[in-house]
């Protein structure tokens, strides 16, 4: 499924992280069903889902909302993975498509330009759009076909991302849980949890690397298709940052 999907749009990648942020909200439960629970709480549960049907249906509302909120508001995959278990954006969007940037245009970078933009999230971001995303974002038609295959990569990254997420919840909550109750977990629930961890770190990493392929061959798209305007917009966020 990972390796057949196409992303079109920044909005469609948050759709699909909406969709697997309730997949794995629901492995979780399950995990937590089948591996953790007391039998006090399975004959609550089992109850409850043998009830009727309309009892069940708010369960649905509670996912969709869940979604939302998971990718909209807590962003998950930005700030809890990115910046506390990967850090690995702010590296890619400073150190690699901003000196990308410069150095293919030839220019002479202000002192500490980079550092700054990596220490500066809010610089960084602006520096990101006003001088890539304006030129290769949603909105224009340079290099569609690379962006629509960089979606689709990031897409499985994130995804791979969230994974990473939901399994140290899962550790986390699991562990209070056995040991607030003194409750026991099976062995096969850690083990899976950590495989799926351990895959998940794995196959980004192999992501990434096709990520970097294509932002480098969108970066000679901007340098081919955008080089007068590219100059201009550099030297405006220049000035208007004082750098």
């Amino acid at each position: 499924m990972l390796e057949t999907f196409e992303v079109k749009s920044y909005k469609q990648l948050e759709q699909w992280l909406g969709f697997f942020n309730i997949v794995f909200t629901v492995a979780l439960v399950i995990g937590f069903y089948f591996g953790v629970a007391t039998p006090i709480h399975k004959t609550i549960i089992d109850k409850y889902l043998a009830s009727k049907l309309w009892t069940i249906i708010p369960l649905f509302g509670v996912a969709l909302c869940w979604a939302w909120v998971a990718t909209q508001i807590l962003r998950l995959h930005d700030k809890i993975y990115e910046p506390i278990i990967r850090k690995w954006r702010a590296i890619y969007e400073a150190d690699f498509i901003l000196r990308a940037l410069v150095i293919r245009f030839g220019i002479t970078p202000p002192i500490s330009l980079f550092e700054k933009a990596y220490d500066d999230k809010r610089l960084r971001r602006k520096l990101m759009q006003r001088l890539f995303y304006d030129f290769i974002g949603d909105e224009t038609t340079t290099a569609t076909g690379k962006r629509i295959f960089f979606y689709s990569e990031m897409a499985r990254y994130w995804v791979m991302g969230l994974a990473s997420v939901y399994c140290f919840i899962a550790l986390i909550s699991y562990g209070l849980y056995t040991a607030i109750l003194i409750a026991t977990i099976k062995p096969c629930v850690i083990i899976c949890t950590g495989f799926v961890l351990l895959l998940s770190q794995i196959y980004s990493n192999h992501v990434l690397d096709t990520a970097h392929e294509i932002s480098a061959e969108q970066v000679s798209a901007v340098y081919v298709k955008h080089e007068v305007d590219w100059r201009i917009a550099f030297e405006n966020v220049v000035r208007e940052e004082n750098l």
